[in-house]
């Protein structure tokens, strides 16, 4: 430990950033110009123009670079902030811009439940006029629809519009738990 001390006697410099006074290690005459990296990080972000030479070096330095996601999300936002948007390849447009990928449109995608679903509850929403079948309030945003015979039981009736009654989030819960309630009656218990 002594020698160390003994290295870092009569070698200071003036930190660019705070002025401080500060003592290194006789290999970092050349290198130090901070006396910490936040002061170094304060530094390079204040705005001062880069020269294109030190734009290069930065840009090789950080070619392959892999980023963790909490790192790409910063450099998003701040890209967002000052309007930078992601460089796109001029020119060159891509194939299915506006169109839905074919492999897995449709009746191809692992999701696909027959397509009519979303339309038929639209429908009966329509039909009862947005406003709940059971205690009679009406709100067009939270309105939701329940099937009348259960979907677990009557699989084919899913997407049948006379097969669905519209609800209130409230009423909803309700009757769903009391349906939930009377199918295993006594069969939790112990």
């Amino acid at each position: 430990m002594a020698k160390a001390k003994e290295l870092y006697k009569n070698r200071s410099k003036r930190c660019l950033q705070c002025r401080v006074e500060y003592s290194f290690f006789p290999y970092e005459e050349l290198t130090t110009k901070f006396c910490s990296k936040s002061c170094s990080g304060r530094y390079n972000s204040t705005g001062r123009k880069q020269s294109e030479e030190a734009k290069k070096k930065i840009s090789q330095a950080n070619l392959g670079r892999i980023r963790s996601p909490e790192e790409r999300k910063k450099i998003s936002d701040t890209h967002k902030r000052i309007g930078k948007k992601p460089p796109l390849r001029t020119g060159v447009e891509p194939w299915n811009k506006g169109k839905k990928h074919p492999a897995t449109a449709g009746e191809r995608n692992n999701n696909w439940k027959g397509g009519s679903y979303k339309w038929a509850r639209k429908q009966a929403k329509d039909r009862d006029n947005y406003t709940c079948q059971e205690c009679g309030w009406r709100e067009l945003e939270i309105m939701e629809t329940d099937h009348i015979k259960p979907r677990s039981d009557f699989p084919k009736l899913e997407a049948k519009v006379d097969n669905l009654i519209t609800l209130c989030p409230n009423c909803h819960r309700r009757r769903t738990n009391a349906y939930l309630r009377k199918k295993f009656k006594g069969k939790f218990l112990k």
